[in-house]
């Protein structure tokens, strides 16, 4: 009997190996095994049942690096940094010095959004596999589960679900304060609903998610993970102060940014410059290891190294396609912070040789970014979480509640780290925000959506502004042009969807 549960369990993981990427929303979990029969061999062979679901756990995070994941042979098809390149193009943050070959040049001129363009249709079933992936293994593993493993691989499962919609509800529709009711993206849980897919509200996606990690939070309580490519609990929690955040549940944002970055302290500010390249670093808390094996280094240039790094071989130091940091970030950081030493200065001076073979480097392009240790091949680590980002959204989250004594000692443990003269300033609020554009400058996406939470607009025309004309633009506070709208893959082929964003 228990054979003819395995072998049921691994028909159900081969069709789920064997589906393409359909042009409809594709995320209902693929197993035709009942739950009865799930349940029995999770009680009766647990061992057995983890080994069927390893695989599915691999490819989930293998999702995460996914190259050609659309097989439509695009450059910029290489996994979630990708797509955090795109949020960071929309905000005013990141400079990008040309259009030359156009990658990424029209998210920056915040005209990639239309439903019929590339990036929304890309987004959209990046996400929606991500969590057809997570739904597969959440089924497949009962709620009051008793074995250690199988408790990782569904607390795995749910965090993977809960981030893959806090994302798409900040792409595809406004900030959650304010818009409570609006309809935001369609919610798919394991439990397919009847009806079919219609959006669902923010509201109904924001407690979908808290729910989701705070039962990963549990679950994930005293495992230990192989390394830092696995969610555990601190990244759970991390996931979660993220979502707070967003939801201006200031208590609970600094609560579980507290404890996610417990057992980790902020990197020694020389090491801010090692290149931004090494899993290992003490103050990494999620990401992907990178070896030469992945498609993304197989592929030369589709890769983040390729578009972010000055140091790199790849479109940004090969065709002028530099990213560099807003001159009033520059212009911010002291002449003691250890950061600054990370862009070119204005008189050249920081990198005088320049990036990747010699490429001359402009005023403020970053080396934030650095090469590869073994030269051109890109196999820079790729970092998804740090402890500073949790160490900034509890200073937020305690300046929000008034607590500004907590929230300045907070802020001055991690930013001496950088810059030993920085002594938080008493407009402490503004401060945590600037320091959180500046330290996690160009890795996480926030330039977009931080943006869209404190409900800003962008000012790109400023007087000295390093941006090149066709990107001097000025949008107002909750434009439209900071949210895309939904496919029109989505919309032509699910009948529940009722509106579009205008």
């Amino acid at each position: 009997m228990k054979r003819f549960y395995k072998f049921l369990l691994i028909l159900s993981i081969a069709s789920l190996v064997f589906t393409s990427c359909e042009d409809a929303l594709d995320t209902e979990p693929s197993s035709t095994v009942s739950q009865s029969q799930i349940t029995e061999l999770a009680n009766s062979d647990p061992e057995a049942l983890a080994l069927i679901l390893e695989p599915m756990l691999a490819g989930m995070y293998a999702h995460l690096s996914a190259y050609n994941f659309l097989n439509t042979g695009q450059h910029d098809d290489y996994g979630i940094n990708s797509i955090l390149h795109i949020c960071d193009m929309m905000g005013e943050d990141v400079v990008q010095t040309s259009g030359s070959y156009g990658w990424y040049w029209y998210d920056y001129l915040l005209d990639s959004r239309n439903d019929n363009y590339r990036h929304p249709d890309y987004i959209w079933k990046f996400f929606y596999r991500n969590i057809k992936m997570a739904n597969d293994i959440i089924v497949q593993v009962p709620e009051d589960v008793d074995d250690a493993q199988l408790k990782a691989y569904r607390g795995q499962a749910l965090a993977t679900r809960a981030y893959s919609y806090h994302y798409l509800v900040q792409v595809y529709q406004k900030t959650y304060v304010g818009h409570e009711n609006d309809p935001a993206v369609p919610l798919v849980t394991e439990v397919a609903s009847e009806n079919g897919y219609p959006r669902a509200t923010m509201t109904e996606i924001y407690t979908q998610m808290v729910d989701d990690l705070k039962e990963a939070v549990t679950l994930l309580d005293g495992f230990n993970r192989p390394g830092k490519g696995f969610i555990n609990k601190s990244v759970a929690n991390g996931f979660l102060a993220r979502v707070y955040l967003s939801m201006e549940e200031w208590s609970l944002a600094a609560s579980a940014a507290n404890a996610a970055r417990q057992g980790y302290a902020p990197m020694p500010g020389e090491q801010y410059l090692d290149g931004f390249k090494y899993i290992s670093n003490p103050e990494w808390m999620f990401g992907t290891p990178v070896t030469g094996e992945l498609d993304i280094v197989k592929s030369g240039i589709v890769n983040f190294p390729s578009f972010m790094s000055s140091m790199s071989y790849g479109y940004a130091a090969l065709t002028g396609m530099l990213k560099a940091i807003d001159k009033r970030l520059y212009d911010h950081m002291s002449s003691t912070d250890i950061r600054k030493s990370a862009y070119q200065s204005p008189d050249g001076s920081t990198f005088p040789n320049g990036g990747y073979n010699g490429t001359p480097l402009p005023a403020y392009v970053n080396g934030k970014f650095g090469a590869s240790d073994d030269g051109a091949d890109n196999t820079q680590d790729l970092v998804y979480m740090r402890a500073a980002e949790m160490y900034l959204i509890e200073a937020e989250a305690l300046a929000e509640q008034g607590q500004t004594s907590q929230a300045a000692s907070l802020l001055n443990e991690l930013i001496q780290t950088r810059d030993p003269n920085f002594v938080a300033p008493s407009d402490l609020l503004a401060e945590i925000r600037m320091q959180r554009r500046i330290e996690l400058w160009g890795e996480l996406g926030i330039a977009l959506f931080d943006v869209k939470r404190l409900k800003l607009g962008i000012n790109r025309d400023y007087a000295g502004s390093n941006h090149p004309d066709a990107g001097k633009l000025v949008v107002p506070a909750e434009d439209w042009k900071f949210t895309y709208q939904l496919p029109i893959s989505e919309t032509d082929n699910n009948p529940d969807i009722e509106e579009n964003n205008p």
